[in-house]
């Protein structure tokens, strides 16, 4: 509680800017124990460069090293263009004999400015700063660089006896960056550039003895550092404002350009060959807008950042919207723009409803709101906007997965508002998929290309070329000579191959994959496409129409992989000026399973000549080069790293006629994505103390890796009604009300029903989510499952003792409950028999969790209950309610509740932890 109150005071009071004027040691005051900085040429003892003392700003104290094998170089350019102090990584360090910093279990934090120069191959952990001394690590504390499956990773070390060390799990530590290591009484957290960070628990056991830059603190100096040094501090715990301020100035001087645009990509930032668009140029603005599927380290989310090609700079990167699916790469987002600057994303499920999200504002990416979702069983949302209206093509599937037809939703715009007309087929082939490739609006017609599979998705093959005519809804093939009328669609695979088809990949022994197509800058089309016998080799084909009507023979424009998934890997085509073009695809990436390094080829006067590579592949395999929609030349594809995990983040680049297209790191932000996402759908904005309280509580859940773990979240002690009803964990499941007149809401309080007829429902039902990815044969969207799930409350009266949360089963009583009345808690968890245990008040914390099909526990108060047998028997069928349960009403008053996947009872705990804390702050 002191904490939050801390953080509440420090937040309201003023440090000055972060910039030139600002000043760690005034800023930080008595927070500060100990800075060294290579800034401070008059406190650094060098002679050629090799420095034999660096002492410290706060009390002088003298990091010094007297060998001159041993002392590290300084550089007044050496660190990004400015200061920095470089150590070989053999054996030079800089030793303060005697430290002044925390002991024991007493919490401090310890700062690098730091640019790591050791390879990923390098497996050996390496020191940037430690103290405590000794011979074992066990009682020191350290920030380090280590290496975690074949990549960089920050570390940060403080012993218990033992060394206990815990390596961030999303930035990759190469170049510069800005490390800070938290050691509390009671765990440590490591974080890099401002990420969320990563924590485990340790209760340290630090010794006095040396402090070392460069080096472990043990009597023996060791695992010495390979990289520059531009700042170090040791500080007491520091509040929330304090840590941002000294982030954002440490950051600023990193000055960090890199070639690629972001480092946080998920398993396959996008599909390039099968969702489109997933970046657009705007040439009202003169911006590029880009989104992909990123890894956040705890959950998949759709975000976005801008290119400005007059200021040559990217804006931050946002959040456009929460992934609700952890592990399926079928979720990336697609964009388009409405005439009013409005910008619209499409995420999220395979072959579940489409999720929604628009800018708040006419092309600004900072803020989002969420829309109603797309119901249906949809995937590969391809949108174009026209008219007032937008053309979401998507493909859909019949009962059992026999059929994979393609589909048109068409939805009417008004004020950044839409509704969509009903479903539409287009093409349906029967048994089965439309795989469709880009599209390209010319006047008021869509074209596109696509390809058919068969309904298990073995084999792909042929090119097929449709025009959408947006006036009246028909579509005719390339030449003009057939067009179907909307009446009399879908079109069926026979008149497809008999009108529609461009190129013939027919027979047992052939096939390719998606297509891809552009117009150059004559008004022609060109369409590449992957060509080869059934498990390669393969090659990219090309081919175009220079009549309107015919097209010319295949030409080859390269060669792909043949081992593996390679069948799989992408491609794509731009036009470059005067009726050239240029092709991407994946090269050489025989050492992958998927993807590759990336080439290109030119096709100039009509002929193409050799390929180069544009961006050899490292560790990772890159795949789906992805076309720029309405590129211009600086900006013309997106590439990006793929795997088969979200154990790391996937670099990104963005490519055109000048090479690879710079970004320094991103500005530090002061809330999570998630708080920021959180308080844009706020219809009042939360006050600057109460944003660091939300932030604080997502920060704490993430941390914790509760996360990724819960659907619904919701504070009903809240500063206002609609912010109280709000789903904290992601962008749908929000609570609605019945009988608003008779449903208290008291600010900074609770809901209360009447307990006769008013309650908050939110639309979330378990069993018809579980049966929809039953049948569509995908992850569901809900975390929540039959036989892993919990649901919790906290309430603030007795009240009628009626249950004031949770699911429902009218029907066969497959609830998800837990009452907590005056003398025990009463509970079930997707079963019809009641679990009783004797424990309780009537109010406070209560929750139930199953973690198999046998067993049920429950937490209330902090008094763990079980493992109880009690076995699962379905699902609810009614959606989760607060202030009652079904349709019955209870009039307790309720602060918080929520449900999601198991939790283990440490877990369990730690959620009611977290979450109490941050009722007691409101």
């Amino acid at each position: 509680m002191m904490e939050v109150l801390k953080k509440l005071l420090h937040l309201l009071s003023p440090l000055g800017t972060v910039g030139n004027s600002y000043n760690p040691v005034t800023a930080l005051g008595s927070d500060l124990l100990g800075y060294w900085d290579a800034n401070r040429a008059d406190l650094i003892t060098q002679s050629g460069g090799a420095v034999s003392s660096w002492k410290d700003i706060v009390a002088g104290y003298d990091a010094a090293q007297a060998t001159g094998a041993a002392q590290p170089i300084y550089s007044s350019s050496s660190f990004a263009g400015a200061p920095g102090v470089t150590f070989d990584g053999t054996a030079a360090h800089l030793t303060l004999a005697s430290h002044p910093f925390p002991t024991g279990s007493t919490g401090c934090e310890m700062w690098a400015l730091v640019q790591s120069d050791a390879p990923s191959s390098d497996a050996t952990t390496r020191s940037i700063a430690a103290y405590g001394g000794g011979t074992s690590t066990g009682v020191q504390r350290a920030i380090r660089r280590t290496v975690v499956t074949s990549v960089n990773r920050a570390q940060v070390a403080s012993g218990n006896g033992s060394a206990v060390a815990i390596a961030d799990t999303q930035a990759d530590f190469s170049t510069q960056h800005v490390v800070r290591g938290v050691i509390s009484s009671t765990n440590e957290t490591i974080s890099v550039d401002g990420n969320t960070g990563t924590s485990t628990a340790v209760v340290s056991t630090t010794g006095s003895g040396v402090f070392r830059i460069g080096s472990l603190a043990s009597t023996a100096a060791g695992n010495f550092l390979q990289g520059k040094v531009a700042a170090i501090l040791i500080t007491k715990a520091l509040s929330v404002d304090k840590a941002a301020a000294l982030l954002a100035y440490l950051s600023d001087r990193a000055n960090a350009t890199l070639s690629t645009f972001t480092q946080d990509g998920s398993t396959w930032p996008w599909y390039g060959y099968a969702t489109q668009p997933s970046s657009m140029y705007v040439a009202a603005t003169n911006k590029t807008w880009v989104s992909w599927l990123a890894w956040s380290g705890y959950s998949q989310e759709a975000r976005v950042a801008v290119y400005d090609h007059a200021a040559q700079t990217w804006s931050k990167t946002y959040l456009a919207g929460d992934v609700l699916l952890s592990g399926d790469d079928h979720c990336v987002p697609s964009l388009c723009r409405d005439s009013d600057g409005y910008i619209y994303c499409f995420h999220g499920p395979h072959n579940q409803n489409i999720q929604v999200t628009r800018s708040k504002n006419p092309d600004d990416p900072s803020h989002w709101v969420t829309l109603p979702e797309i119901a249906g069983s949809y995937t590969y949302p391809h949108p174009t906007f026209i008219g007032g209206k937008i053309y979401l093509f998507m493909r859909t599937f019949d009962s059992g997965q026999s059929n994979f037809p393609l589909v048109l939703r068409v939805g009417t715009v008004s004020g950044g508002a839409i509704s969509w007309a009903a479903e539409k087929r287009i093409l349906d082939w029967s048994s089965k998929r439309c795989y469709q490739g880009n599209h390209i609006l010319v006047g008021t017609d869509i074209h596109f290309v696509l390809a058919w599979a068969d309904v298990n998705d073995t084999t792909r093959q042929n090119v097929y070329y449709c025009i959408y005519n947006t006036t009246d809804g028909s579509v005719r093939n390339f030449a003009g000579s057939t067009t179907v009328a909307s009446g009399s669609q879908p079109i069926n695979l026979t008149t497809a191959d008999a009108s529609f088809k461009i190129v013939d990949q027919s027979g047992a022994t052939h096939e390719g994959n998606i297509p891809q197509f552009c117009f150059d800058t004559n008004g022609k089309p060109h369409v590449t496409y992957m060509d080869g016998a059934t498990g390669g080799p393969y090659s990219l084909l090309h081919t175009m129409s220079s009549d309107g009507s015919t097209w010319i023979a295949a030409e080859t424009v390269g060669s792909f992989s043949t081992a593996g998934q390679h069948r799989f890997d992408g491609h794509c085509i731009v036009p470059l000026t005067g009726g050239d073009v240029e092709a991407y695809w994946v090269d050489t990436g025989s050492a992958f399973t998927r993807g590759g390094s990336i080439a290109r080829n030119q096709r100039l006067s009509g002929a193409w000549g050799t390929k180069s590579t544009v961006q050899a592949a490292g560790t990772k395999g890159l795949d789906v080069p992805t076309t720029v929609r309405d590129n211009v030349d600086a900006f013309r594809v997106a590439l990006c790293e793929v795997s088969a995990t979200n154990s790391t983040g996937n670099n990104c680049w963005a490519y055109g006629g000048s090479g690879f297209i710079t970004r320094r790191r991103d500005p530090i932000r002061k809330f999570t994505m998630a708080s920021e996402h959180l308080f844009d759908r706020m219809s009042s904005t939360p006050s600057a103390a109460r944003q660091v309280i939300y932030d604080t509580l997502i920060r704490n859940l993430q941390a914790a890796g509760l996360w990724d773990l819960i659907d619904g979240l919701y504070l009903l002690k809240a500063h206002d009604r609609q912010a109280a009803k709000l789903n904290i964990r992601k962008g749908i499941w929000d609570l609605a009300e019945t009988d608003t007149a008779n449903l208290t809401f008291v600010t900074d309080g609770y809901f209360a029903g009447n307990g006769s007829s008013s309650l908050l429902t939110a639309s979330v039902v378990p069993s018809t989510l579980i049966a929809q990815a039953a049948a569509s044969g995908t992850a569901n969207i809900l975390r929540y499952a039959q036989n892993s799930a919990h649901v919790w409350g906290v309430v603030g009266n007795l009240g009628d003792a009626a249950a004031a949360f949770g699911f429902d089963d009218p029907t066969n009583g497959y609830r998800a409950v837990a009452n907590l009345n005056a003398t025990q808690l009463v509970a079930r968890l997707n079963e019809a028999t009641d679990v009783t245990y004797t424990v309780g008040a009537g109010t406070g914390f209560a929750g139930i969790t199953r973690v198999d099909a046998t067993n049920v526990s429950a937490n209330v108060g902090g008094s763990a209950q079980g493992p109880t047998a009690a076995a699962s028997q379905g699902s609810p069928t009614v959606g989760f309610t607060v202030c009652g349960l079904g349709s019955a009403s209870s009039n307790r008053q309720v602060l918080a509740a929520g449900f999601g996947k198991a939790l283990t009872a440490a877990q369990f705990e730690t959620l009611r932890t977290i979450v109490n804390t941050d009722l007691t702050a409101f």
